[in-house]
């Protein structure tokens, strides 16, 4: 029977302490083992990367680059690892936005009249989207369906969507914004940063709004892509048209 003591087979080895006492090794011990086991660093590369490489010489006043392309080289690992840190967290965060996006809709296919879909932008969307306050406006003009002023809709005087969003916008995204009464009424003030998008009702109908606001200053930025804003407006725009065409 072979004594495993003297097995030192070099494949994947393991860290094990050296013999002596359990203090950290000294550099001569270090070196010992690294000599036992000369793939170890084969097998951890991670190593490498907190080691300082050696600056050598290869004559007067000629100094190696391995250094600094070493260097360099762990530079670009360490920007890498947080370029990956930060698509992971970005698709993490995408992801429980479109899962918010969802149950959103959900709520509002849910209500079973007008008045229901008003209160479940108002009281609803706001725990689901992680907001403060959520308004369902529309303009009011001649043209405005009286089941949509009976349903409780925020009512704006005409041409202020235009005024809020630009000439024929879908959709404006705030970082810091300017206090909007006529849309949030008591909230104005808190909804520090919003999310306006256009419901488009009807070709003879006047615009409507979907209001979104936070006291988060930020919550909202004109980067954002605004897809899935886009998409819970949309959905919000053909369920009310079940009423608008009875």
């Amino acid at each position: 029977m072979t004594d495993s003591t003297d097995d030192r087979s070099t494949d994947a080895p393991n860290v094990e302490p050296l013999p002596g006492d359990a203090a950290l090794p000294d550099g001569e011990r270090v070196a010992e083992y690294l000599k036992t086991y000369p793939d170890f660093l084969e097998h951890h590369p991670e190593v490498l990367e907190a080691l300082t490489p050696p600056e050598r010489r290869t004559g007067e006043d000629v100094a190696d680059l391995q250094r600094y392309l070493i260097e360099r080289l762990q530079n670009e690992v360490e920007t890498l690892r947080g370029t990956a840190r930060h698509l992971i967290n970005t698709s993490r965060s995408n992801m429980t936005t479109q899962a918010q996006t969802h149950a959103a809709c959900l709520a509002v296919l849910e209500a079973e009249s007008p008045e229901a879909v008003v209160h479940a932008v108002s009281d609803a969307l706001p725990g689901l989207l992680d907001v403060d306050v959520a308004r369902l406006c529309v303009e009011a003009t001649e043209a405005t369906p009286g089941v949509l002023r009976e349903a409780g809709c925020t009512l704006l005087p005409p041409g202020d969507i235009d005024l809020l969003l630009g000439d024929d916008e879908t959709v404006r995204l705030q970082e810091h914004s300017d206090p909007a009464p006529g849309v949030f009424g008591e909230w104005a003030d808190t909804a520090r940063s919003d999310a306006m998008v256009r419901l488009r009702l009807g070709p003879d109908l006047p615009p409507g709004l979907l209001a979104l606001g936070s006291h988060h200053v930020g919550m909202f930025h004109p980067d954002d892509a605004p897809d899935l804003l886009i998409f819970l407006a949309r959905v919000i725009t053909l369920h009310l048209r079940t009423w608008l065409r009875a």
